[in-house]
């Protein structure tokens, strides 16, 4: 099961499918209200605030909407692991909304 993170404007989790809760250990009953840098190893949150800036200044970014990228994420537990990841178009009700792929179990074809 992919998981489905969702994010506000503040990126603060809005969404916490059981897939997300699998993948990154986390109760999703926990998730909500949560910064996403929580599952951000921390070399790479400052590059992903300097995006996340970016994005809201300019409305551009390198990460299309439909397309697969990879980072590195990081579980409750410490442990940081490849996934892979697509943008879903933005609603009213899901601000930011990303499908992930375990990178180790992903189908990419």
């Amino acid at each position: 099961m992919d998981a489905i993170i969702s994010v506000n404007e503040a990126q603060r989790v809005v969404l916490f499918n059981a897939g997300a809760e699998q993948m990154f250990g986390c109760a999703a009953a926990e998730a909500p209200g949560q910064l996403l840098e929580r599952f951000i190893p921390a070399r790479f949150r400052a590059t992903h605030r300097a995006h996340v800036r970016g994005f809201a200044t300019t409305g551009v970014t390198n990460r299309a909407m439909g397309k697969l990228g990879s980072l590195t994420a990081l579980r409750t537990d410490g442990r940081e692991f490849p996934i892979v990841y697509t943008g879903i178009l933005p609603s009213t009700i899901l601000k930011l909304p990303f499908r992930i792929r375990d990178f180790v179990s992903a189908d990419l074809h």
